[in-house]
């Protein structure tokens, strides 16, 4: 404020506008939010916030277990790779390290939750991660019953939280086929078989309080982004980690001041 009613607005040390008010200021105020209305107001030399939410001090350290489709198989970029950029602009987000992509191509949940399997989760250390991200149950498809299915991510999500991190599940991306995308490639079994793994990956984190990334959702239904029918290409990675990102910034977001 240079007087009462005049008022000059910088961004980066450069003058953008100039206002002059009808009547004396008795207060000034800024908005900025991607998701929400929010305000910042100074009055008498003190600054008040309402209905915001900051993003998350520090960073965090995640893995990543998976398939295929976390490994990259159909694109040169991985939506591991992807999560800084996902991530950093969230409310809540904040900077992310990817520590380790530990996905296997054409692992299922049970293999990770099976002692002595190649990928049996007992031989990896997830001490000093923050969140383990992991997107398993495109290859569990109808063979797994669900009731083994909630133990496989049980096993999973135990051997996790002992070694002092959080387990972030996906609900795996939409498959197609060749009738729907005219891509002769990989066949899996039909949407509504592999529904109901989705809907356990769902029901088990609300049952036990562990994020959720909405991968199916964020991915929407666009069979371009599928190389093969079932293989993400590049595009369908963005938002792949833009599920896991929201998922993790949900966590860590701090409440709004009152």
């Amino acid at each position: 404020m240079t007087s009462a009613r005049n008022i000059e607005y910088y961004s980066n040390g450069r003058l953008i506008s100039r206002q002059t008010l009808l009547s004396d200021a008795q207060k000034v105020g800024f908005s900025v939010s991607a998701t929400a209305p929010t305000a910042t107001t100074i009055r008498d030399g003190f600054t008040y916030g309402k209905d915001y939410v900051p993003a998350s001090a520090g960073e965090c350290v995640v893995s990543v277990i998976g398939d295929s489709i976390s490994y990259g198989a159909w694109s040169a970029a991985t939506w591991p790779e992807l999560l800084p950029i996902a991530l950093s602009g969230l409310p809540g987000g904040g900077e992310v390290k990817v520590r380790q992509n530990l996905a296997v191509s054409s692992t299922k949940a049970q293999n990770w939750a099976t002692p002595g399997d190649p990928v049996d989760i007992k031989q990896y250390s997830f001490a000093g991660d923050t969140y383990v991200l992991v997107l398993l149950g495109t290859n569990d498809g109808a063979a797994r019953p669900v009731a083994n299915f909630t133990a496989d991510l049980s096993t999973i999500a135990a051997k996790i939280v002992a070694d002092g991190a959080l387990p972030v599940f996906g609900m795996f991306p939409l498959w197609t086929n060749a009738g729907l995308s005219g891509v002769v490639g990989v066949t899996p079994a039909s949407p509504s078989q592999v529904q109901r793994l989705r809907h356990a990956i769902l029901k088990f984190c609300v049952t036990n309080g562990y994020p959720v990334a909405l991968v199916e959702s964020a991915f929407g239904d666009s069979n371009r982004w599928l190389g093969d029918n079932i293989h993400p290409v590049e595009e369908g990675m963005a938002p792949i980690a833009r599920a896991f990102a929201q998922a993790i910034a949900r966590h860590r977001a701090p409440a709004a001041p009152q």
